[in-house]
């Protein structure tokens, strides 16, 4: 893909607008921009997640082989030769601040592994849980921050109409067991809660 650069304005207000040179170029770079989020997609994971499981898992792979070199196209180990490459270097790229760099190396990875799983070529020894651990982690997160959200709804809720005379760390702990968590959990998770509006030191 052939890209050009527009400057305008003068020393101090010039910008620069970089773009495809032409309708299929345009096409291209829409494409490869639609696999790679569509690999996020089905991993369900961040873009530096996916680039770092293909590049660890491809490596993994190649370690474990015993295919002599070199690989030739459209061979398996040639595949993942490449999407570890080319994985590596939009990594780099990103962390440099080469932004273009990554589109263009990130486009070009999201194209071999699609023809990588085209080809219906798998990896047998790619780190164990991969995306799916990636995928359970995040829900994992998410729902726990759910929940300490409903928890601490629920605290104010009840801590605004029950009697002075009921502990701070007494509602606390109720609501923390309605919840699975127990003692210290709950404590932990409503920690900058009380009736005063300050963090709570635990009573009994």
């Amino acid at each position: 893909m052939t890209v050009t650069s527009t400057r305008s304005g003068g020393p101090f207000t010039r910008k620069v607008y970089r773009q495809p040179e032409d309708l299929e170029d345009i096409k291209e770079f829409l494409e490869g921009i639609k696999e790679f989020m569509d690999g996020l997609g089905a991993a369900a994971c961040s873009p530096e997640e996916h680039l770092v499981w293909w590049l660890e898992a491809c490596r993994a792979e190649l370690d474990a082989g015993d295919a002599p070199e070199p690989f030739r196209h459209p061979s398996r180990e040639w595949y993942m030769r490449a999407i570890a490459q080319h994985a590596e270097t939009t990594l780099g790229a990103a962390a440099n601040g080469n932004l273009w760099g990554a589109i263009g190396m990130g486009m070009r990875f999201a194209r071999l592994v699609k023809e990588f799983e085209v080809r219906d070529y798998q990896l047998h020894h790619a780190k164990a849980g991969g995306h799916e651990k990636a995928k359970q982690d995040r829900e994992g997160k998410s729902n726990r921050a759910k929940r300490n959200e409903r928890m601490r709804r629920e605290y104010e809720e009840r801590r605004a109409i029950a009697p002075a005379t009921v502990s701070d760390t007494k509602i606390k702990i109720e609501i923390g067991k309605k919840h699975g968590l127990g003692r210290s959990g709950a404590l932990e998770v409503l920690a900058d809660h009380n009736s005063s509006g300050v963090r709570s030191k635990p009573d009994s």
